[in-house]
């Protein structure tokens, strides 16, 4: 009798979990994430000419507190450089929501030759963004599509 009552147990246990596994909702790993697209040219602050030869950076500025207590600035990048040879350019691609939130992106603007448009300050602008649409139905990890037109004014080293 007391076999008979186990396995029993074990038949109402099974049953009940496998009821409960195929009822209960999809486990996903991974994390949210915005696509954006932003456009945008570079201006000389003071002249409002094109400005040619620098490169921009989307990423994730931030501060931070080094060994000694001192604050320090630090920038992590989504993308690699991009060069701005016309005074234009155009950034897109995917950004995790951990990464700053929804609704700004950083760009950081660096001039590697000082000596072929004037020497421009390495400086990371604040772009906000504006939602553009909703992503694709199929992917469940997409907060939407967010963009932005912009003018960075660089500022010249003086």
């Amino acid at each position: 009798m007391k076999e008979t009552l186990l396995k029993l147990c074990r038949w109402v246990l099974l049953i009940m979990g496998l009821s409960a596994t195929a009822a209960s909702c999809r486990v996903e790993y991974g994390t949210p994430y915005i696509e954006y697209d932003v456009k945008g040219k570079v201006v000389d602050k003071e002249t409002g000419d094109i400005v040619k030869g620098v490169k921009v950076t989307p990423g994730y500025a931030y501060v931070y507190k080094n060994e000694d207590g001192v604050e320090t600035d630090g920038f992590t990048p989504f993308l690699p450089e991009q060069d701005v040879t016309d005074g234009t350019f155009k950034l897109g691609s995917r950004k995790f929501v951990f990464e700053g939130g929804y609704d700004e992106l950083h760009i950081k603007l660096t001039d590697p030759d000082p000596s072929a448009d004037g020497h421009y300050k390495d400086s990371i602008y604040v772009v906000p963004l504006e939602r553009k649409g909703d992503g694709p139905k199929k992917e469940n990890w997409n907060d939407g599509i967010f963009g932005a037109d912009i003018t960075i004014e660089a500022e010249k080293v003086e």
